[in-house]
């Protein structure tokens, strides 16, 4: 038993250097130049007043020709002064805004994100959030990728940032080991993961796999479905957009209790999935996790007997941490040791858990219990 166990903590830790050699080898686009991509910036929000602010303030440094593209706020049933906010800021804006309410029959971030894709005006969409913030060349990021390829979907770098606690400091290094996996495993033709907050696809692939299509009625992976299905559709032409100009910045949650329901949110979307090395990903990481709370208790119980098995752990822990700290820096984050040696022993527990809890029960979203 404890041979089997060592063997996959090993496998696994040599999978993640697979991942470290993958990031390293994620194409870098020039810049050209030209901004020959136009694109509509689709915004889904929900009472986001107190975010707005950071948002339009990002939107409005953007350098890109303003007849190039523009921004389609989509209001999902607002009950705040969103919608004012953003009306006030449309009277001076440099660029084409538009804002819809999303009709009192359809609600959700999948019906916004329909209903602004089909209302745009542009060839390439790029959807992010109303809590987020980026550079003033993100466009520019994108349109490199779409000059010098064929892609038909390209994902992108998010980050948290305005880190002040522990526990958020610890999201941070968390939500940078996600956005680097998703990253690397695209890179070796296994797409897994990606982010809704920073995603750019085709208007004409959107509509040729059927949008949203399936998976409408799940509250959560309006992006990882999407990006599935694309690249099955047109032969792996999606693409990373490794640049430091793409990345998207977010605030981490504040609370345990907003951290838990966004958690079982984001797990309750794996029993969905039809891509089987998407759902054999998934078992093999739940299976890796159960051998090492195993491994730790047979540590605790008999250490002289099987003692040993710290040298997969050990392995495993420095590849994941030459990991953490590239993608960490990439992202402009400063990657802090005893907040990974926390995470290395807490994440099989949490991961466990989330993939329990994600079967039973309900979790509340944007003041919606689903």
């Amino acid at each position: 038993m404890t041979i089997l166990i060592g063997v996959i903590i090993g496998f696994y830790a040599i999978l993640i250097f697979a991942l470290v050699i993958a990031w390293g080898r994620l194409p870098a686009f020039n810049d050209e130049g030209n901004c020959t991509s136009s694109f509509s910036i689709i915004i889904p929000f929900r009472n986001e007043e107190d975010n707005l602010p950071q948002l339009l303030k990002a939107l409005s440094s953007i350098d890109y020709p303003s007849e190039k593209f523009e921004v389609i706020f989509i209001n999902d049933h607002s009950t705040d002064q969103s919608v004012d906010i953003i009306s006030k800021f449309t009277e001076s804006a440099w660029f084409k805004i538009k804002c819809y309410d999303l009709e009192a029959t359809k609600t959700g971030k999948k019906a916004a994100l329909n209903f602004g894709i089909n209302n745009a005006g542009h060839d390439y969409i790029l959807t992010t959030d109303a809590d987020c913030s980026f550079s003033k060349n993100w466009l520019r990021s994108y349109n490199r990728i779409y000059q010098q390829g064929d892609a038909q979907m390209v994902t992108g770098p998010v980050a948290f940032y305005d880190e002040k606690s522990f526990f958020q400091r610890l999201q941070s290094m968390e939500f940078a080991s996600l956005i680097g996996t998703g990253a690397s495993s695209l890179q070796l033709g296994i797409p897994n993961m990606c982010n809704g907050a920073n995603l750019s696809f085709s208007k004409s692939a959107f509509f040729a796999v059927s949008g949203y299509a399936g998976n409408d009625k799940i509250a959560s992976g309006d992006d990882e479905f999407l990006m599935h299905k694309i690249y099955q559709q047109f032969d792996g032409k999606v693409f990373f957009n490794k640049s430091n100009d793409a990345v998207v910045n977010t605030f981490p949650l504040r609370s345990w209790r907003d951290f838990y329901h966004q958690r079982k949110r984001w797990a309750s979307k794996w029993k969905s999935y039809g891509r089987v090395s998407t759902v054999i990903t998934a078992l093999f990481v739940a299976v890796f996790n159960l051998c090492m709370l195993l491994a730790y208790s047979f540590l605790l119980v008999n250490w002289s007997g099987n003692s040993w098995l710290i040298v997969p752990i050990i392995f495993k822990v420095i590849a994941e941490g030459i990991f953490l700290y590239l993608v960490m820096k990439f992202s402009g984050k400063r990657f802090y040791f005893l907040h990974f040696i926390i995470l290395e022993l807490s994440y099989p527990f949490y991961a466990l858990f989330f993939g329990i809890a994600a079967n039973f029960g309900s979790y509340t979203w944007k003041g919606r219990r689903h």
